[in-house]
């Protein structure tokens, strides 16, 4: 497996949601618990509903243990160009934004988190402020000017 980068945020993020599926579990299975006690588990929709539960809580809890398992927390750039855990202050030409640079798991564009992957971390990526980057929409090309890198 290749090893999964993250920012320190992004992985703090990641352990509490580990934290809060490993709280979900325990209930989970003391709601298996109470209904597999009520008797013919064959119709008992209490506990199909909680192995379902429970089924769920366990495979989102694997997803997590082996992103943490391969994951790196990388320390942002100081030299002024844009990389992995980088503040990016853009201008479109009518608007200014601000992004912050992830790994492959960190978007979350409600937050102004993007991928390294994305198109647009793609284009910013390894760039220096008044650098001017472009990239492909079905709309046309859009272009970026980096303003401010923290």
């Amino acid at each position: 497996m290749k090893t999964i980068l993250y920012t320190k945020g992004g992985y703090e993020d990641l352990l509490k949601q580990k934290a809060t599926l490993d709280e979900q579990r325990k209930d989970a299975v003391k709601e298996v618990t109470r209904a597999s006690e009520l008797g013919d588990r064959s119709e008992n929709a209490a506990y199909k509903y909680g192995k379902q539960r429970l089924r769920s809580i366990d495979s989102q809890l694997r997803f997590i243990n082996n992103q943490l398992r391969w994951a790196k927390v990388i320390e942002p750039r100081t030299d002024g160009v844009i990389g992995i855990g980088s503040k990016v202050t853009v201008d479109d030409g009518t608007s200014q934004k601000v992004f912050t640079i992830g790994g492959g798991y960190e978007s979350d564009l409600s937050k102004g988190r993007i991928s390294q992957y994305s198109p647009l971390g793609k284009a910013l990526f390894g760039r220096k402020v008044g650098d001017i980057c472009s990239m492909n929409v079905p709309a046309g090309t859009l272009q970026y000017k980096v303003i401010e890198i923290n």
